[in-house]
């Protein structure tokens, strides 16, 4: 199963606020929140949002403003197909401006879904999916997008046929798709 996936942030109680208010993601542990400059590692945070953990860690530098910073997703949660037409509304009660995102490559299951960014320019995505985005945590914040699972979570190489060679015969994952990006 998935275990968990990290969002660059430049003030974690900001994030923890964002995360909370959205996904009633809940703080699980925290380092050095108390100082803004550190070396080597960087002040992280885990939450938990559904039944996975995020790693909000701290940005070393100022992040690019957050219209510029990403432009394609760093993560796709999984939502149920009635909770995705109730959240145009929920988002723009939060003041989050989200897109629409009408086209995912066939075969993979994706449909409809909202892209935004959080304060800090991560790009989020929410889309129903056809694997089980149906259950329900009992312990989420009332109001909040319940996050079953995770859709899709980016990661970038230099050499796309030797990832596309490492990742089959190491993880076992199967190419589904491959397009011109």
């Amino acid at each position: 199963t998935f275990d968990h996936s990290g969002f660059i942030v430049e003030d974690i109680p900001r994030a923890h606020g964002f995360y909370e208010k959205l996904f009633g993601a809940r703080p699980l542990f925290i380092a050095n929140l108390k100082t803004r400059t550190y070396d080597g590692w960087p002040i992280i945070s885990f939450v938990e949002m559904g039944k996975h953990r995020f790693e909000l860690c701290l940005a070393r530098h100022p992040l690019p403003p957050a219209q510029a910073s990403h432009p394609l997703p760093r993560i796709g949660f999984a939502v149920s197909r009635d909770q995705l037409a109730t959240l145009p509304e929920r988002l723009a009660k939060l003041n989050i401006r989200a897109t629409p995102v009408t086209t995912y490559p066939a075969g993979l299951g994706i449909h409809g879904g909202l892209r935004f960014s959080d304060p800090d320019g991560n790009v989020v995505e929410l889309a129903a999916w056809d694997g089980d985005a149906h259950s329900r945590d009992a312990g989420t914040t009332a109001g909040a997008v319940q996050v079953p699972d995770v859709v899709h979570v980016p990661l970038e190489v230099n050499v796309l046929p030797a990832a596309e060679k490492f990742y089959p015969e190491a993880l076992g994952f199967t190419v589904l798709q491959r397009d011109a990006g």
